[in-house]
């Protein structure tokens, strides 16, 4: 299938493009986008396949512009009776390998995301994530500032330099707690 000019939820695209194929219990899907905007912000590019086996899938999202990759995700999904688990073992961001450390899968339901333990590291930068969609606490350690500058402002350069460590957290009924310092 493919289609042009989509808008709505903040999302626009200029092609979809979208192929399925099924066999017994194994299911093929490849997907990809062409200029994939959210808001103002140009996403470039996105390509999703997804592989299934029985209760099992892996799927592989690549969001990219021109030769650099935006974000690359790699995962495996087990479905179980409640929900599913999901396992990573890296992630590419503006084309920085970074490693997943999970003690315990993510898990996804139709009601909320549940992360223990995960975390995201590369050289001394590290991202840490525990709790659900309603109570988490998000830390960040030598965050790279200046490689947002390929995603929100891609002309000028904004940010020459910048680390962020900080804390989020949320509470279900409570404001946003954000403790951060940026080192620049």
């Amino acid at each position: 299938a493919t289609a042009g000019n989509f808008k709505g939820y903040g999302m626009s695209l200029d092609t979809l493009h979208a192929v399925a194929t099924a066999l017994h219990r194994e299911i093929n899907v490849d997907l990809d986008v062409d200029s994939l905007f959210y808001n103002s912000i140009d996403l470039g590019n996105l390509n999703l396949d997804i592989i299934t086996k029985g209760d099992w899938s892996t799927a592989k999202l690549i969001i990219s512009q021109d030769s650099v990759t935006t974000l690359g995700l790699p995962v495996t999904i087990l479905r179980t009776d409640s929900g599913y688990l999901a396992f990573a073992d890296n992630v590419i961001a503006f084309d920085r390998e970074y490693a997943v450390e999970q003690d315990n899968p993510l898990y996804v339901n139709k009601n909320h995301v549940l992360a223990d333990n995960l975390a995201i590291s590369g050289g001394d930068m590290k991202i840490g994530l525990d709790g659900d969609t309603e109570n988490f606490i998000v830390d960040l350690h030598r965050v790279n500032l200046v490689a947002l500058n390929e995603l929100l402002f891609p002309d000028p350069t904004v940010i020459n330099s910048g680390v962020l460590t900080g804390k989020v957290s949320y509470s279900q009924g409570e404001q946003f707690n954000l403790v951060a310092n940026i080192d620049s």
